[in-house]
């Protein structure tokens, strides 16, 4: 089995139940909680395909991180397959 070059984006979007609506009242209290520390690579490899996910990683643009391979074109670390195509397979990134 192989995979496909594939790239993909995490987009983050919050979750906001609205049924009940927003209110707030002079005894809200503000509480400001830290944000916890993401992983990169840790975010890759649990959204990639299981049996691929070890060849994922993170690589980082102006604004976010795109998951990827070493058989994605133009980032770090790519594999030139010269006339050759690179796919991920189970034993890892290879030239075909």
């Amino acid at each position: 089995m192989e995979l496909g070059c594939w790239v993909f984006i995490i987009v983050f979007v919050p979750m906001v139940d609205l049924s009940e609506g927003l209110c707030f009242t002079t005894s809200s209290r503000s509480t400001r909680a830290e944000a916890p520390a993401l992983n990169a690579t840790e975010l890759c490899r649990k959204y990639a395909p299981a049996n691929f996910s070890r060849y994922y990683y993170p690589y980082r643009t102006q604004s976010s991180f795109l998951c990827v391979t070493n058989c994605t074109l133009n980032v770090p670390g790519s594999i030139d397959c010269n006339s050759g195509f690179c796919r991920v397979t189970l034993e890892g990134p290879r030239c075909l």
